[in-house]
């Protein structure tokens, strides 16, 4: 957070995953200008592939989700895909499953696949940046980049 005051916003700060939080949203209203400061999202209900999850996760607990709750549901899905598979679940098993060509499973940020090292295949985070938005907490809130505005990403916020 200190990175992102000292910065005045004169140069631009992409982050991990790691700035997608409220922190980063409650120095960001601390801030003149925060139009300088991209962050990339695992997940983002309004670029979400798998739309129903957004939608159900909404209705549950009443508002949006965070990023590592679609990755934590992605995680469960895939081990529940992946013992449903097997005739006997073991942990070799579970592997041997999840690395095969035949192993898919629909998650949150779209279908879940694996090559053979284990590595999570078609997975594409997003971009978001910081837009204004008062009703939000701190006024503020995190949209895909290829929404410039709070309206045009169809938030309310008037």
């Amino acid at each position: 957070m200190a990175l992102i005051k000292g910065n005045g916003a004169r140069n631009w700060v992409v982050g991990t995953g790691g700035i997608y939080s409220q922190k980063t949203l409650e120095t960001a209203s601390q801030l003149q200008s925060f139009d300088k400061l991209v962050t990339s999202s695992s997940w983002h209900p309004l670029a979400a592939p798998n739309p129903t999850f957004a939608e159900n996760s909404r209705k549950l607990w009443g508002g949006n989700v965070n990023h590592r709750t679609a990755l934590t549901y992605d995680a469960t899905r895939t081990l529940i895909t992946a013992i449903e598979m097997q005739q006997q679940p073991s942990h070799e098993g579970m592997q041997h499953t999840i690395a095969s060509q035949n192993f898919s499973a629909k998650g949150a940020t779209g279908t879940i696949e694996f090559d053979a090292k284990g590595d999570r295949q078609n997975f594409r985070p997003d971009l978001v940046h910081i837009v204004k938005c008062p009703k939000e907490r701190f006024g503020l809130a995190f949209v895909p980049v290829k929404y410039p505005t709070a309206a045009a990403a169809g938030l309310k916020c008037d």
